[in-house]
């Protein structure tokens, strides 16, 4: 037998005992009102919403001292070498340690800063859920097909926040259904990512640089669909064209499109698609995270992503491709009704799809784009500045 595999759980057992015993010695001593932890996916990603607050408070909020979470030693040195010595790792006992000691924990997941999920609970402690995007489809204990075991996994974790981003005060009853916790205070501002959403010529250059495709009067546009746990997301299903008609449409109106699946759900792209010159697949190796290109776009073509939530920010076109609405509807639900959350055209056919392509941006869905910007409090500037803020309120910080 190897070693190794005998070493593992043995470490895992000991991280385990350490982190509830870590947090069983924080009830009876003192946290850090200067000490935060961010943390995201998984405990080995540095992306969402975490990314873009932790940057800020590095700049802006001085006075405390920060640790970004990451279990992905390679992530971890790089960002190390790039940021400082601002990133730790709890499957270590050290970082335990450091985590068990802040005042204020800062997530875009479900996940804690522990690699556990502490059964214990540090009521000293913040826990603030920033999420990773306004919630379109129902999420947490809200989604409509959920097993029993996530059911109490999810509610377990949701009953650790102490607070919770919900944007505006007519979006959090549906967010109080997905985290259905009396006790979590409901924070009425924007998403510290959103402050990255902005017209880039530099990062148009690059782009135009990096792919000889664009040109000057490029449209260039940003296909990106969501995920379905009850099937493989298609790309181009109700197009009917053959993939050389696609071509030369798209190389006669020099169209460009960026394909972007969902970084960790699977996707199908019919390989005579890919292969075309002005489709680009834009994958989350180059671009792990997408908030901060999104200026390049010209236009969006989503499904039921809530990537377009945050492209609202441009206010550009956004086209939709619904093409399984019902089945959709049925296994994952809508937070609010579709129609009116998804300002801009459904693309049911060819024909429909060309229109958008080649369209100018009217007004036709300008005053429709304005009340879900309204609704969901989607803006680029001061979303870092007042989540910081709250932070400070909330550790009675004086500065």
């Amino acid at each position: 037998m190897n070693i190794k595999s005998i070493l593992n759980p043995l470490k895992k057992k000991s991280l385990f005992l350490f982190a509830h015993l870590a947090e069983i010695i924080s009830k009876f001593t003192n946290t850090d009102n200067k000490l935060i932890i961010f943390n995201s996916t998984q405990n080995k990603y540095y992306n969402f919403n975490s990314k873009y607050l932790f940057e800020a408070a590095l700049k802006q909020l001085h006075g405390y001292t920060f640790y970004f979470v990451i279990n992905d030693p390679k992530l971890k040195n790089n960002l190390i070498n790039q940021y400082g010595d601002y990133f730790i790792s709890t499957n270590t006992l050290e970082g335990i340690f450091i985590a068990s000691r802040a005042k204020v924990w800062i997530t875009s997941v479900l996940e804690t800063p522990y690699f556990v999920l502490p059964f214990i609970k540090n009521n000293q402690r913040i826990i603030y859920h920033l999420g990773h995007g306004v919630p379109l489809k129902n999420i947490a204990l809200s989604e409509n097909k959920i097993s029993l075991m996530k059911y109490i996994n999810r509610y377990l974790r949701t009953r650790l926040f102490t607070h919770v981003l919900s944007y505006s005060t007519e979006f959090t009853p549906h967010m109080k259904k997905a985290f259905r916790n009396n006790k979590i205070n409901f924070v009425h501002i924007g998403q510290p990512r959103n402050d990255f959403i902005k017209p880039n010529k530099e990062l148009v250059r690059h782009f135009k640089n990096t792919y000889p495709q664009i040109s000057n009067k490029s449209k260039i546009v940003l296909y990106a669909p969501t995920w379905r746990e009850y099937a493989q997301t298609v790309f181009f299903p109700i197009i009917d064209l053959t993939p050389e008609k696609l071509d030369r449409f798209l190389t006669k109106n020099n169209v460009i499109i960026f394909i972007r699946s969902h970084p960790f759900y699977p996707a199908i792209i019919d390989e005579r698609y890919s292969s075309i010159k002005n489709i680009i697949e834009l994958d989350s190796v180059k671009f792990p995270e997408i908030t901060g290109i999104l200026g390049v776009f010209d236009k969006l073509i989503t499904d039921y992503s809530s990537i377009y939530l945050d492209f609202l920010c441009l206010n550009r076109p956004i086209g939709f491709i619904p093409y399984d609405f019902e089945l959709y509807k049925k296994n994952i639900g809508f937070s609010l009704d579709f129609d009116f959350m998804a300002p801009g055209p459904k693309i049911t056919n060819k024909m429909d799809f060309f229109t958008f392509l080649l369209s100018n941006d009217s007004d036709t869905f300008y005053k429709h784009r304005e009340k879900v910007k309204k609704l969901i409090n989607a803006k680029t500037v001061h979303n870092c500045t007042e989540n910081l803020e709250l932070i400070k309120n909330l550790t009675k910080a004086n500065f």
